[in-house]
Parts: structure tokens; sequence; C-alpha cells
């Protein structure tokens, strides 16, 4: 039997781009999917794109980022929860308005020990939100979790774990993927990959504070040495790798998947770092800095990371030599594949 359920508004105003963008298609995916959910607004940046994804849903413009996210979220909402007598909020802005139902998808692991007035804040609002009975935090993993409770001294009772699913990713090459491949790339880098391997950082800044940049300055000679050419998302012209292309379609990114035949990760911390269940998809090797998110996810997603290579920050060269060596694609089944780019969602319409 269909029945309506509350009034629900998704608060996405800071998903501009990257993973928080991902997570609110996902999102979206999972409401539509569902006929006891009626009566929902979604409040993001760039809507022009969703609304013709997703023609039966309403959309509202905003756009927030920094402190403003903060101060949307968490005040100006209301205008939006009394305008359309909304009864549910999900915010996927890592904090929330302070009464109501409400769930608060934290996404920003650096907001739980990270310095600044901004991650002050948005541990300030979590703790609130678990203290009062009508929210719920809901994380991605269980670690994340277990930092929450044992770092911000949070109620386990109020936190959920959900795997947000992730975008279906194309595999095989594209007969005429080249032509648009060379909107972006050199004449040179389809010379260098006939007779090379390559691999792909699938990073746009490789300098900030949670990548390693100095682990991928050593790796990167080893990997050359072994016949690889690099290839980063990173600026052009940014010396990141051999080519860089900077900001490009998911097309291009899917080709780039299907063409490369390894993928290397330099996070020294991730919450869900979406390129690489992206890329596990391809059942092709991943090379990783070994780092806590690293080892929590080989363990909790155990089916879909076999193929992935931890190695250590200060490994010797000798080491990352025979860890390139050991690399081979681990296909993984259609029932895991599923389940990976299946979110679960279920708690949307519900009483937190």
């Amino acid at each position: 039997m269909i029945y309506e359920r509350p009034r629900l508004l998704v608060n996405a105003s800071a998903a501009k781009q990257g993973g928080a963008r991902e997570i609110l298609l996902r999102c979206i995916e999972a409401i539509n999917s569902r006929d006891d959910v009626k009566n929902y607004i979604i409040l993001c940046p760039n809507t022009e794109d969703l609304m013709i994804l997703f023609p039966n849903v309403k959309f509202i413009s905003v756009s927030t980022k920094g402190i403003l996210t903060y101060i949307f979220s968490v005040f100006f909402v209301y205008y939006y929860v009394f305008k359309f007598r909304i009864d549910s909020v999900l915010s996927l802005n890592n904090v929330n308005i302070f009464t109501g139902n409400r769930f608060t998808y934290f996404h920003q692991e650096k907001a739980i020990s990270g310095s600044g007035i901004r991650f002050f804040l948005i541990r300030s609002n979590l703790s609130y939100q678990a203290r009062v009975k009508s929210g719920v935090i809901v994380v991605q993993s269980q670690r994340i979790k277990s930092r929450l409770i044992d770092e911000l001294a949070i109620d386990a009772k109020r936190i959920i774990v959900r795997w947000p699913g992730v975008r279906s990713v194309r595999t095989e090459k594209q007969c005429d993927a080249k032509e648009e491949l060379q909107n972006y790339l050199p004449w040179t880098f389809f010379e260098d990959i006939q007779s090379k391997k390559l691999a792909i950082l699938p990073i746009y800044d490789a300098f900030s504070a949670h990548k390693d940049y100095e682990f991928f300055h050593r790796l990167h000679p080893i990997l050359v040495k072994k016949g690889y050419i690099v290839i980063s998302l990173c600026p052009k012209n940014s010396g990141v790798g051999d080519y860089s292309v900077g900001l490009v379609p998911k097309s291009i990114i899917d080709e780039l998947y299907a063409i490369s035949d390894l993928m290397i990760l330099i996070s020294k911390e991730e919450t869900l770092c979406l390129p690489l269940f992206e890329f596990v998809q391809t059942g092709k090797p991943i090379l990783a800095r070994k780092a806590p998110y690293l080892d929590d996810f080989r363990v909790r997603y155990s089916k879909w990371l076999n193929n992935v290579i931890p190695i250590e920050p200060s490994a010797s060269q000798a080491c990352v030599e025979r860890a390139i060596d050991s690399v081979s694609s681990v296909p993984i089944s259609d029932a895991s594949m599923s389940m990976l780019n299946n979110g679960n969602w279920d708690f949307i319409g519900e009483k937190g």
C-alpha cells in the first residue's frame, strides 16, 4: 500500500562537484526508486543538469561554500522548512538545523580532529544532533562511526552506517573515444600508450594536506622504470605525472579508466574515496599508500578490494618494485558489483 511520508527536504547546497555531487546523485536515485517517499525538495547548486536527469523532482538552486555552508545549513534552511511545511530534513552538508526530524550525512572526516573554526562548528553541531532524540548522524563506514564515538563522545545509538552506492562505470574502451580524448591530450600521449602501460592518478589537487605528494614523487620514477606512464586529473601543466588533463567529464574519466592498466592512490585519509570504488569495477589493480582508512575498507569491503596493493609510505625502492611486479587483475562478481553500485538509503522518510 502506498502512503504519504512526511514532507522531506534534502539540503545539498555545497554539492557542486566531486564526491559530494556523487553522493547527491545516489541520494536522488534512491528517493526516486521509493514508492513510499513523496513530496520532497532538493536544495543544491547547478540544478540545470539535474532537472534533465530527474524531471519529476523539485529543485531549488542554492550554492554555498566554506563557513557559509554552516550558516545556511543551520539557520537559513528554516526558511524552507516553514515555507514548505517540511517534516524531515536530510542534510548532506555535515551539519543540520537544531530542531525537527533530521538526518545529518557526515562525510568530512577531517572535521573530527581538524583545527579551525569551521571544523569546530561541525563538531559542535554533530554533538548536538546526537544529544537530541530527533537527530541521527549517517556515516559511510564503521571506522568513522568509531571515531565519532571515541573522539567526540557521541552516543553510538545516534549513528547509523550506510553505504551510499557508487555510479556504474563503463569498463570497456569505446571505439570513437580517441577523438574525444584528443581534445584533452597531445598526440605524444597516444604514441606512448602504444608501447607503455598506463597508470592513472585520479586527483585534482596532489598537494592538499590529506594527500602524500612525496609518496607519489618517489613512486613515479619507479613506475617509469617498470614501463608505465602516469596520467593525472591535476590541472594541465601542473607537472604531476607525465600527462595531466584537469577536470574532465565523466565520459572522459571512464575512458581513462578503461585504457589504464593501474590506479595510484596517495591519500593519507579519506571518508569514502570514490575513485577507488569506481576503478575496482574494471577489475584492474590499484597501488595505494597504506593508511588507516584503506585498512578499514579492505576489511569491510574485501569482496570489492581484492586487487588493492597497499604500500608503506617509507617502503624501500625494492619493496615498491616487488609490489608493482605483483599486480594483477581481479574481476569482481556480478553480485558484488550490484552491491557496490546500489547504496542503502533506507532511513529516508523515517523518524530520527
